[in-house]
């Protein structure tokens, strides 16, 4: 029997095989001479294996940032549901294939899809303040603790 998670994590392979070794070239040939930003701390970032990247979110670009920043591997971002409501965000999510989470409840799929996605040696990015915040970290919210300790993530 295949389950939604098989189905997402097939549908993530496709992409890492087929639709991201053509993107992101293409994203950092377009970022990286347009948007100025500093790396500090990239060689802390695994080239294989069950990754689990937290950080503060401090601008819409910063998914984009640091997918075109770690050269070694595919970056996929947790991004809140409400960027489906938007059709440039919505489009560019679903090219990419980030996953939404519902910030408003405990969203039990996106932690599946997220430790699927790190047991299968994704790297996920998660704003673990779980919203925007440019003047500094807030308390980090409870799931990023439980999707690192169940997918055994560095």
């Amino acid at each position: 029997m295949t389950t939604s998670s098989d189905t997402f994590l097939e549908h993530q392979r496709r992409l890492s095989n087929h639709r991201r070794p053509m993107l992101h070239p293409l994203l950092r040939l377009l970022i990286t001479p347009i948007l100025r930003y500093d790396v500090e701390g990239l060689e802390n970032v695994p080239d294989t294996g069950p990754t689990l990247l937290l950080g503060n979110h401090i601008s819409f670009f910063d998914p984009t940032y640091i997918t075109a920043a770690i050269d070694t591997r595919y970056v996929i971002s947790m991004a809140k549901s409400e960027v489906l409501d938007d059709t440039f965000s919505s489009l560019m999510l679903h090219t990419w294939g980030n996953f939404v989470v519902n910030r408003e409840n405990i969203d039990r799929e996106a932690l599946k899809q997220a430790i699927g996605l790190i047991e299968d040696n994704q790297l996920v990015w998660i704003a673990a303040e779980g919203t925007r915040n440019p003047e500094g970290m807030q308390e980090a919210k409870n799931g990023a603790a439980y999707i690192a300790y169940k997918a055994n993530a560095v």
